[in-house]
């Protein structure tokens, strides 16, 4: 599911982000390419919006930067279409990764994000 990221910093995260009606083993991104404002204020802003999702999210900005409660950022769709696939191939890494967050929507160590980026390479390993 893609949102644009001025529907996000507007009024989205006023509403639970369980009415986007997510399909099970799909991720959302959240589209920063076309975006005037400031993507590090607005994930600042939806931090606790992001870390409800039940799935994976993703920042699709012009170049990779961390971005709070995203769970990753890349800057291709071809990207996003990796992790998107690997997603819905894997649907316990997407989980596991929500569930490590924990419901506070910390997780292991939120700052350093090593672990993260060794999960999506796992995630998109090809599968055997």
């Amino acid at each position: 599911m893609q949102i644009e990221a001025a529907a996000l910093a507007n009024d989205l995260i006023d509403h639970d982000p369980l009415i986007l009606g997510i399909e099970p083993g799909k991720a959302v991104t959240v589209d920063f390419m076309k975006f005037d404002g400031d993507p590090v204020a607005v994930a600042a802003r939806a931090e606790n919006w992001l870390r409800r999702l039940p799935c994976p999210s993703i920042a699709l900005t012009s170049a990779p930067m961390r971005l709070k409660g995203f769970d990753l950022s890349v800057s291709s769709l071809a990207e996003v279409e990796r992790v998107e696939a690997a997603a819905a191939n894997n649907p316990a890494v997407s989980t596991i990764r929500v569930q490590a967050r924990g419901p506070s929507g910390r997780g292991m160590d939120d700052n350093d994000w090593r672990p993260h980026q060794r999960a999506h390479r796992i995630a998109l390993r090809p599968h055997r």
